[in-house]
């Protein structure tokens, strides 16, 4: 019974953001979600990201650790997405990036946070940083198509 109790003081304050954000979109269609997406993506992440580096104690061989393990990550969902995409004969470009980039800030962040206290946020932000800058970086260079896959061997 004490980890129903664990599993909903986690995911009670996600599943109330969410229920309160899909009321007020029933409530007021209109509203313009570009405020709150410039102001999430320029003041709230950096902030977040700042707070659990100032307040962790996490030494810095474990962040180096989970960036190594993120990194292991997308190489090995690159090399499955490229097989599955080569197989189903798709677009590349257009379909490997969401396979290996996922999107762990929004509901990550939050969510490690509640889960696993300020330790658990500080892992996250590791895992988050890297993941935006291959976001910024591959991402941007696959959807320009600019890089090609036909020199590497498959």
């Amino acid at each position: 019974m004490e980890i129903f109790f664990k599993v909903f003081d986690v995911l009670f304050p996600v599943f109330l953001t969410i229920s309160i954000g899909y009321w007020y979109g029933k409530k007021n269609s209109k509203f313009d979600t570009s405020m709150i997406t410039t102001f999430a993506g320029t003041i709230g992440l950096p902030c977040i990201i700042f707070y659990s580096l100032t307040i962790s104690n996490i030494e810095f061989d474990t962040f180096l650790k989970f960036s190594k393990f993120i990194i292991y990550y997308v190489l090995v969902f690159s090399l499955i997405g490229l097989i599955v995409i080569k197989f189903f004969n798709n677009d590349i470009y257009r379909l490997l990036p969401p396979i290996i980039l996922p999107n762990t800030g929004n509901m990550g962040m939050p969510l490690c946070l509640f889960a696993y206290g300020t330790e658990g946020l500080s892992i996250a932000t590791a895992i988050t940083s890297i993941i935006l800058v291959l976001h910024f970086s591959l991402n941007i260079l696959l959807s320009s198509r600019k890089f090609s896959f036909e020199h590497f061997p498959y």
